[in-house]
């Protein structure tokens, strides 16, 4: 299996992107969840906890800040307590998750260091590089000036990174906490399956607990209620991370999350099941949001997955968005 994961890195290294490359990662994935291994390469060797108090944790793990050797790294433990053959389970469905992390490769993608077995001993941890300036919300706090549209764009490109694979990773579970940036300002997609894997747990125990709980308010209808679509699995498709896209840009334009006046989760998954979205934010909340960054959002948040545009197209959007303010500039201080 080492082999083969080295295989692929050379391949990867000289550029090659193709269906054959593709096929040979499907081959590494199943070998994995057959075998109910990992390549030894994924291990972290020496890493240390520096606290057993998390520093931060999202909608499915606490995030604890540690090192490898003088290097500071994230600790990211998933909140599983089962054990026996729903462990076992879900284990071989955190291998999966892990070396479809391990296999991305893209500047806005947040670099997989491996897995810890000796830092929380019994529990699924993952290693990434620590990120001092925190997730996009706390860079912006501290550095109000940023240009948000390029911030955004490169976060779009990433996920159009992903979309484009195959098949398609889908990151499901897009917002601003899962955005870190690092040292050069370049934001990070992070947390890649979490949100997957937490279905599949509450799949596995028949969990009555909505593990959606926190992060309604950039879900599409068709996760939040799928028999409302003919009911299956949804949350897979590339379009939810299109629509939650969209609330992303919500977040990093007005500093508030979605429907941030309504209270109730319960209420705002009412109100998007009805049809209903975020109203334009007022001018006095933020300056830089544009007409045509406006309606690329209200087109992500289109009801109906089919009809909103793909990662692609927003992207396109963007770049065309930033091309425009750099002409109005040129032109104006050419007067």
């Amino acid at each position: 299996m080492d082999k083969l994961l080295r295989t692929l890195d050379s391949l990867r290294s000289n550029g090659k992107t193709d269906q054959l490359l593709f096929r040979a990662e499907a081959c590494l994935l199943k070998l994995s969840q057959k075998s109910h291994l990992l390549p030894t390469s994924f291990l972290a060797e020496n890493v240390v906890c520096d606290s057993r108090d998390p520093s931060d944790g999202g909608g499915f793990a606490d995030v604890y800040k540690g090192r490898i050797g003088n290097n500071p790294v994230a600790l990211k433990v998933l909140r599983i307590h089962v054990a026996g053959t729903v462990l076992a389970k879900v284990e071989k469905e955190f291998c999966r998750e892990a070396l479809i992390w391990r296999q991305l490769k893209h500047p806005s993608i947040l670099a997989f260091l491996g897995i810890s077995k000796t830092a929380f001993p019994g529990r699924l941890c993952m290693v990434a590089p620590w990120m001092d300036s925190g997730n996009i919300l706390n860079y912006l706090a501290s550095q109000p000036t940023v240009d948000r549209k390029a911030l955004l764009l490169q976060v779009a490109s990433g996920l159009v990174y992903l979309h484009e694979r195959s098949p398609a990773v889908v990151h499901g579970d897009v917002r601003g906490a899962n955005i870190l940036i690092n040292a050069q300002g370049q934001p990070c997609l992070a947390d890649f399956g979490l949100a997957i894997l937490a279905d599949s747990l509450a799949t596995m125990t028949s969990s009555s607990t909505s593990n959606i709980r926190g992060n309604v308010r950039w879900l599409p209808p068709e996760v939040l209620n799928p028999t409302q679509f003919g009911g299956g699995y949804l949350r897979k498709e590339p379009a939810v991370d299109v629509y939650s896209f969209a609330g992303l840009c919500y977040e990093v334009y007005t500093g508030e999350i979605p429907y941030y006046a309504q209270r109730s989760d319960f209420q705002v998954m009412t109100d998007v099941l009805e049809g209903m979205r975020p109203a334009r934010p007022s001018a006095s909340m933020t300056e830089e949001l544009s007409d045509t960054v406006w309606d690329c959002m209200e087109k992500c948040w289109a009801h109906i997955p089919s009809e909103r545009p793909t990662m692609y197209e927003v992207a396109n959007t963007f770049r065309e968005a930033e091309v425009q303010v750099s002409h109005h500039f040129f032109r104006n201080t050419r007067h």
